[in-house]
């Protein structure tokens, strides 16, 4: 066989494998996240809301939920990982996009240094591979169902989760409040300010039902440049 032949014979091998990994990094990509986080217990106890087509599910991870995909608990570092589920049976491609609503979002390898015993060496490698894998993907295709982690801030009690959604033309809005676990049993009433200066207790769920009657759980169409907590808006062209 001359050189130009076998030359040409390892250029085809390294494109076919090249190709090989190309095609299965993909298939990777493209299955839902939930089969990579086992989310059974988090979609048990998961608040849902829908809106136009699209459907969004979320929860907060208790320290046994970190332990069982993460390794660690990560409220010690101030970590608080939030399970997303986003089902799209819009005609659109949708890619969720990090908003400051107050939580404050991490990326995975940012969640993931605290979790580091020491830099470097394949333990690091892995670990960073774990968080990667569990992180929220973008984007949700039309008829599908995408499910992850997000990384944001620790909160007690409560917390808000602000979502937000962008298709070609349209912006699909959610906001939840999400009851956190593992806190305190002192956290299940909170003292709040009323108007005119006085206070009252009330159970989280009490503050959940009040809340959604007002403005979160009902979906809502809103006019571009609005701020909703359920519904969608069109861009400007």
């Amino acid at each position: 066989m001359t050189n130009p032949q076998r030359r040409l014979r390892q250029i085809v091998k390294v494109v076919c494998a090249g190709c090989l990994l190309l095609a299965l990094d993909a298939f990777a990509d493209s299955a839902p996240s939930s089969t990579r986080v086992d989310d059974a217990s988090l979609r048990a106890r998961a608040v849902t809301a829908e809106s136009h087509g699209v459907r969004v599910s979320a929860a907060v991870l208790g320290a046994d939920d970190d332990e069982r995909m993460f390794g660690t608990n990560l409220n010690i570092a101030d970590v608080q990982p939030v399970w997303v589920e986003v089902t799209n049976r819009t005609l659109l491609y949708l890619w969720m996009f990090r908003t400051e609503s107050g939580e404050g979002y991490y990326l995975p390898f940012e969640s993931a240094w605290p979790v580091h015993t020491r830099p470097g060496g394949a333990a690091k490698v892995n670990i960073d591979d774990r968080f990667y894998k569990a992180s929220f993907k973008n984007p949700i295709p039309p008829g599908g169902t995408r499910a992850g982690i997000l990384f944001t801030n620790r909160v007690e009690g409560l917390k808000f989760c602000s979502i937000d959604l962008s298709g070609d033309i349209e912006v699909f809005h959610f906001s939840l409040f999400l009851p956190v676990p593992d806190d305190d049993e002192n956290f299940e009433k909170i003292r709040f300010l009323v108007t005119g200066g006085g206070s009252s207790v009330k159970t989280i769920p009490e503050i959940v039902a009040s809340e959604c009657a007002g403005i979160l759980c009902l979906p809502k169409r809103h006019s571009p440049g609005s701020v909703g907590q359920a519904g969608f808006s069109r861009k400007a062209r």
